[in-house]
Parts: structure tokens; C-alpha cells; sequence
């Protein structure tokens, strides 16, 4: 049965206490029952008088005090958490008074500092509410029998001392078998006491310690708190559960839980102090690792809604790049087919749709660029380059653009900067893409400069121009892919801020480094590129005049001595757009080809069993079935003519992987969309061995 210490238990108490036998001899010991629960004290001093003993109760701390001062009880049972005076002060007060009497915790806040602290004031048991009621009894008996022995050797010589030793040794065993590391120090700080929890916590044993400045604990960032500590001590406050830092002998820290409580001597002052640590660097670390733990998670929640904006602002910029070209095909295109327009203004309709018709490619070109960087496929045709040339034709490229805004394109060029092993047509985008991108940003009137020199072991290619400038914090964030310094419907400039990225990566492919300088808004920037120079030049395989390959922006087209010849020659045309299909046909028909046209994969296959063209042009995506499928069919059909015809993969999806495929899949060549018409012609009179007398594509 246990002792019950809720309120309404008295009648409950009452029915189990009449079983216990009573003596109500006028002799019986006197005892003191405190608790500010009146319930409680009803409940124990009618359990206690129906052990036969007499009981006097206090409901309050002050009132105990009273009935101490004017009595000698032989046992006093006690609350320690009470309103008011608490119950450690009615101990202390008792001790000092009545120090034969012993004393008995009954409390329902358990914990290891406030068992010690009872402990030091001579507690002679420490229950917790509720309690079982034959622990109870038999810890009064004890408490009792304890008081009839101090008695009986009260005037015995030693006595009075002995019993002192007992508690100490008691309360010294309780000491030692706690976990957390219990530490006595004097108001001046010297350690005065040392458990073995403190010995394997900071890793000193106590002869090393005891009579030593408790600072050798203090972590040297941390010297300021001790004396506060001390001096909160000496008025006597206590500070409970204080986390901070402590160092031990091998100068690890140690996070910890600190409580430090002052000990007062007979006549009530402070004389030193108990600190009891507790390691919480376990519960620090998790907390920090949770703390990390989150801040990692709301970065990548920030990380992530940035990237979401950044794809919709990105997506939005692209949309309005690709139609702002197509306004501008599709408005000429609708003039063109009205009709009405005169020679002069035809003229301008046709190369208004032929300049926004390369320049939508040119997005399209870079866009394709950086899923190769991404993806790492982008690969170079390494071979010795001469640098100034490249440079040189790049510059003519863009000088065009550069005198349309009345811009002085100065070229500085080192004739003897030399040679350097790398992708010429790589090399050439470079350079245009930094020269393109001087144009754009600099005002009517300015000037861009382009220098190549040679430094030591490397080739220098410098753009600068006096155009607005780079801020200092935008500086970093010039060769990231799809940054801009504008963003929104105000931006200045158009583009989808891919072509400095480019210009970085290829850079770096080539084995170089991509720089830029800017002194500020209006102060002009200046893009430099360091390339390795080839040390030993080849002359066999780099003549004078070296062949080099042209950035498609460069190009105005294939350029023949005599066009190629297409007389006579059956070509089907698979094509399920049909703008398209009429475009390749009667490109072809233009060519003298006898053309052949098909609008899905399975038509064609139905032409092919009463058709025998010399070559078939098809597309790759198609509904239903596509190229890839159509070109499986007809290399797999056994015994039939159809199988040996040559084919040309004709399509917008350009990766370097679709080509493989494409090539895989029984096609002999691959073109992308869009295409130059004349390629289109050259590369099935290449297929059939039907070129022209000669063809210069530098011409």
C-alpha cells in the first residue's frame, strides 16, 4: 500500500491506518510534520498518532520555524519545495538549533542536487511522494532509533563526533556514486573536495586538484565568469543549471550544466561552496548537429525556391528571345504573302527574316552549347591554330554590328603571338562572343578595343570597351550560366546571358582561364582570355594560311564555285510538318530533283513498295512512328531494293547523341535544323557521288 499525498486522500488513509496498531503511552517520541498541503499534513499526522506517536503539524515553513525554535522534536518530517520559507532552510535552521535531531525528506521533486544538498544538512532519509507506507514507518523507526543513539552517546566522549562521521561518511558515499562531477571550493576559489566524476571528467585525480585555484578548470575565454560566480556566492544566492565551457587536463572541453550552491558554517554565513557539473557535451552536440541540421534544410528550401524563380524568369527570358525573331519572320512573312510590297522593301522583308532567322539559330546554337558543358560532351578538334587569323576573322565577323552604332572597332594584333594547339572554330566563338557582347554594351560612339599579344608561355586575347561597366558584386557572377545583370520586362539588353559561360568553359577546355576587370558602373570592362601557345611548331601540318573553321554566327553561307547537281535524281522527302516539307521540296525541285514527298513514316513505307528513289530525306520526330523507326523497317526488309537506299536524317534535335543514334539507326548522314538550303543539296549529291566540278567552302 502506498502513502497516497493527492488531496481527498485523508478518509482513504484513515480506513488503512486503523489496521496499525496504537500506543498512546504519554511518553511516545514527538514528532513535527511540515508541508504546505494541508491535506498531506492531515494525512500523516493521523497516520503517525495511530503508530502511537504524538505529532504536531505546520503548514507552512514560518511556522515551522516557530515550532522549532520553541521545541526539541526527535524527528522532523519535511517538504522541501514549499511556498514561502522552503523546506532546506527549515533543515538548516533545525541543524543549527537541535543538530541530535534527525530529519526525514518527504518530497514529490526528485532530483540528484536537491538529495545532496538534504544530505549535507544531516537528512536522515530522503523519500519521494507517493510512498509506500512500510517505507515510511520503517524510515521513521530508523530516524527515531538514530535519535536514541545519539542521545545515548551524547555524553559519551567522541560521541557527538562519531555521529558527525556517519553523516559525513553517508553523505560522502553519495558523493562519490554520483555521475556528475561534485566540486568543493573555498569563496576564493581553491579546491577543496573531488569526486570521482570529476577525476574522469577532467581527467585530474584529486590529489592533483585539492588546494589548487579552481581557475585551472576555467577555459581562457571564460576567466571573467568564476569571479561572478564567487561573488554571487558570497551573498549567499545559489545559480542552478549555468551551461558553459570547462577545460580538463588534456585541454579537451567540455560542455556543462553547472550548479553551484553556497555552505554555510554554524552561525549561518557563507564559509564555501558546492558546484556540481553535469556533461551535456553529448546533448550540445546534437543540438548543434539539429541546428546545422535545420539551417541546411532552410538553405536548400531557399536554394530551391531561387532556383524555381530563377527557372521561371529564365523560362520567360527565352520565350520572349525565341518570339522576339519570330515577330519579326512572321510579320515579313504575312507582308510577303499579301503582296504589295515594292522591290526595295521585298529586299528588306527577306533579309529582315534571314538576319532573325540566324539569330534565332544562334540561341538555339548556344543553348545546345551549354547542355553539352553540362552533360560533358562537349568535345574539341584539337590541332595547331593560327591565333591571329581566328582572331582576325572573328573581328571582321562582328565589325558589321559594331559600325551599325557607329562603334571604333580597333584591332591590335601580334603577328608573332604564334600558334597554339586548340579548336579553331572554339577559338573563333570565343572571340566573337566577347566582341558580340562589348557591342551590345557599349554606346553609340564608343570604342572596343581587341588585343592579341604573346606573354611568356601563354597567348593573351583581350576585349575591352568603354561601355557601361560591371558592378564590384555582380564581378563574381559574370561567367555563370543564365546570369544577367538585368533581370524582369526593363532590361536594357536582350540575350540569354549564356555567352560569357560559354566563352569560360571553352577556355578552359583549351587548358586557359577566362578573366574580367571593371572599375565600375560607366567605367567600361575589359574580358580577358589566357591560352597555352604550342611550343614547337609543326610546319608540315600548320602552313601559313591554315584552314580554320568558322563560329556559324560568321558564316553567310556556303559559298560554291559551281552548284552542286541534283538532274534527275528521285529523292523522297518524309516530313510531317508541312511548311517543312514544302520547303525541303521544292528546294530540291529547284535542284532539278524529281521529288517524292510523304507526310508520316507509314506512307512512306507504302510508296517505297511502287517507288525506288535514289535517296530518302526524312525527318526524326514524326507522330505515330518516327525516323528512327522508319529507317529500322527499311533496312530490315529483307531481299527488297528499298534496303540498300542511302538516307538523311533531317532534324531539330542536334546533340551529339542524336547523331550517334541517328547514324546507329541506318542513316548515313545527319543535318540539323535549321539548315543552310545549300548544304541540304550538297550533302545528298556527297551521298551519291554527284557533286559539282569544284566546291570551296572558304571561297
Amino acid at each position: 500500500m502506498s502513502l497516497s499525498v493527492q488531496s481527498g486522500s485523508v478518509q482513504k488513509h484513515s480506513v488503512e491506518v486503523s489496521k496499525i496498531s496504537m500506543d498512546n503511552s504519554a511518553d511516545q517520541p514527538l514528532l513535527l510534520v511540515v508541508d504546505d498541503e494541508t491535506s498531506i499534513t492531515i494525512t500523516l499526522g493521523e497516520l503517525l498518532r495511530r503508530e502511537g506517536y504524538r505529532v504536531n503539524t505546520a503548514n507552512s515553513g514560518a511556522e515551522a520555524l516557530d515550532l522549532i525554535s520553541a521545541t526539541d522534536y526527535d524527528l522532523v518530517i519535511v517538504d522541501l519545495h514549499m511556498k514561502g520559507i522552503d523546506g532546506m532552510t527549515v533543515l538548516d535552521e533545525l541543524r543549527r538549533q537541535w543538530p541530535l535531531t534527525p530529519g526525514i525528506v518527504l518530497t514529490g521533486y526528485a532530483s540528484l542536487d536537491s538529495a545532496i544538498a538534504a544530505m549535507r544538512q544531516g537528512v536522515n532519509d530522503y523519500l519521494i511522494k507517493p510512498s509506500e507506507i512500510a517505507e515510511f514507518r520503517l524510515a521513521v523507526r530508523r530516524g527515531l532509533e538514530q535519535r536514541r543513539v545519539l542521545l545515548a552517546e551524547r555524553d559519551t566522549q567522541g560521541g557527538l563526533q562519531r555521529a558527525a562521521e556517519e553523516l559525513a561518511s553517508h553523505l560522502a558515499a553519495i558523493v562519490e556514486s554520483s555521475d556528475d562531477a561534485i566540486i568543493s571550493k573555498s569563496l576564493g576559489g581553491t579546491i577543496l573536495t573531488w569526486n570521482k566524476a570529476a577525476e574522469r571528467m577532467f581527467g585530474y585525480t584529486a590529489e592533483e586538484v585539492i588546494g589548487k585555484s579552481i581557475m585551472i578548470l576555467v577555459a581562457p575565454e571564460r576567466t571573467d565568469e568564476e569571479p561572478e560566480i564567487l561573488e554571487k556566492l558570497r551573498r549567499g544566492d545559489h545559480i542552478d543549471h549555468f551551461e558553459t565551457v570547462r577545460a580538463g587536463k588534456d585541454g579537451q572541453r567540455h560542455d556543462i550544466s553547472l550548479s553551484v550552491s553556497p555552505i554555510r558554517g554554524k552561525d549561518g554565513t557563507v564559509i564555501a561552496a558546492s558546484s556540481i557539473a553535469r556533461d551535456i557535451t553529448d546533448r550540445k552536440r546534437a543540438e548543434k548537429e539539429r541546428e546545422e541540421l535545420l539551417a541546411s534544410e532552410q538553405a536548400a528550401r531557399r536554394a530551391a525556391e531561387e532556383a524555381s524563380r530563377f527557372k521561371d524568369e529564365f523560362l520567360a527570358t527565352m520565350s520572349h528571345e525565341l518570339r522576339t525573331p519570330l515577330t519579326s519572320i512572321a510579320g515579313w512573312a504575312a507582308l510577303l504573302l499579301r503582296g504589295g510590297l515594292d522591290t526595295e522593301a521585298t529586299a528588306r522583308a527577306l533579309l529582315s527574316i534571314d538576319r532573325n532567322a540566324k539569330a534565332q539559330a544562334q540561341l538555339i546554337d548556344d543553348l545546345l552549347d551549354v547542355s553539352r558543358i553540362i552533360s560533358g560532351r562537349l568535345r574539341l578538334d584539337v590541332q595547331p591554330v593560327d591565333v591571329t587569323t581566328v582572331v582576325h576573322a572573328a573581328a571582321d565577323a562582328a565589325r558589321p554590328a559594331a559600325q551599325a552604332k557607329s562603334i571604333r572597332l580597333e584591332t591590335l594584333l601580334d603577328p608573332k603571338a604564334g600558334p597554339i594547339p586548340g579548336d579553331p572554330g572554339r577559338v573563333q566563338q570565343i572571340v566573337w562572343n566577347l566582341l558580340s557582347n562589348a557591342v551590345k554594351f557599349t554606346p553609340k560612339g564608343g570604342r572596343v578595343q581587341l588585343r592579341l599579344e604573346r606573354v611568356n608561355s601563354h597567348v593573351e586575347i583581350t576585349v575591352s570597351d568603354t561601355g557601361i561597366g560591371i558592378l564590384a558584386e555582380s564581378i563574381p557572377h559574370v561567367f555563370e550560366r543564365f546570369w544577367q545583370s538585368e533581370r524582369g520586362t526593363t532590361r536594357g539588353q536582350g540575350g540569354l546571358g549564356l555567352g560569357l559561360a560559354i566563352v569560360r568553359h571553352l577556355a578552359e577546355l583549351h587548358g586557359g582561364s577566362a578573366h574580367v576587370y571593371s572599375a565600375g558602373a560607366d567605367q567600361g570592362t575589359t574580358f580577358t582570355i589566357k591560352l597555352p601557345a604550342l611550343i614547337v611548331r609543326d610546319e608540315q601540318r600548320f602552313p601559313g594560311e591554315a584552314a580554320y573553321r568558322r563560329h556559324p554566327t560568321t558564316d553567310t553561307g556556303l559559298s560554291f564555285k559551281y552548284p552542286p547537281t541534283l538532274d534527275n535524281l528521285h529523292v523522297l522527302v518524309v516530313e510531317d510538318e508541312s511548311d517543312s516539307r514544302e520547303l525541303v521540296s521544292t528546294l530540291l525541285a529547284a535542284h532539278k530533283a524529281q521529288v517524292t514527298v510523304a507526310a508520316s513514316a507509314n506512307q512512306a513505307l507504302e510508296l517505297l513498295q511502287t517507288n525506288s528513289p535514289d535517296v530518302i530525306v526524312s525527318d526524326i520526330e514524326m507522330p505515330h512512328h518516327d525516323g528512327y523507326w522508319l529507317i529500322e523497317q527499311i533496312r530490315s526488309s529483307d531481299g527488297r531494293p528499298a534496303r540498300r537506299i542511302p538516307a538523311i536524317a533531317l532534324s531539330a534535335h542536334a546533340r551529339t547523341q542524336d547523331r550517334v543514334r541517328a547514324l546507329s539507326a541506318g542513316f548515313q548522314m545527319h543535318l540539323a535544323k535549321p539548315f543552310d538550303p545549300l548544304e541540304l543539296v550538297s550533302a545528298i549529291a556527297r551521298l551519291l557521288d554527284r557533286q559539282g566540278p569544284s566546291l570551296d567552302p572558304t571561297d
